[in-house]
């Protein structure tokens, strides 16, 4: 061989390890990334898992309040048949019907105020 081809030749072998230098950093600087990357998705899989967990708590909180409300209904819906019953059962004894809802006197008036009896006649006299 010739100086020419060696020269040439040694000129074609820096340039490939000049170019696996660089390849070798870029590798580094991804690999630097992947890492960081890594980290963050092991803080945002943290995040989730808590978030699941605080979701997993109100869900079973809203459950029960759910299941509250439904029994305070069905609790009304008892209370409310039995006082019909029981208005029923009045207004049968006495042969008379009465008004559940409050007049407009009624709302009107003071609840703390005394109220004065009518004068009633004397039936034995």
């Amino acid at each position: 061989m010739n100086l020419e081809n060696i020269d040439l030749l040694t000129q074609k072998v820096e340039r490939v390890l000049e170019v696996i230098r660089v390849l070798r950093a870029e590798k580094a600087q991804m690999e630097s990334k992947i890492q960081s990357f890594d980290s963050v998705l092991a803080q945002k899989d943290e995040e989730i898992a808590m978030l699941k967990s605080s979701l997993e708590e109100r869900s079973v909180e809203l459950t029960s309040l759910n299941d509250t409300v439904k029994n305070q209904e069905e609790e009304i819906q008892l209370a409310q048949e039995r006082f019909q019953q029981l208005l029923s059962t009045i207004e049968a004894e006495l042969g008379t019907e009465i008004s559940i809802a409050p007049s407009e006197q009624d709302s009107s008036s003071v609840p703390n105020e005394q109220q004065e009896e009518a004068p009633q006649s004397d039936f034995f006299s």
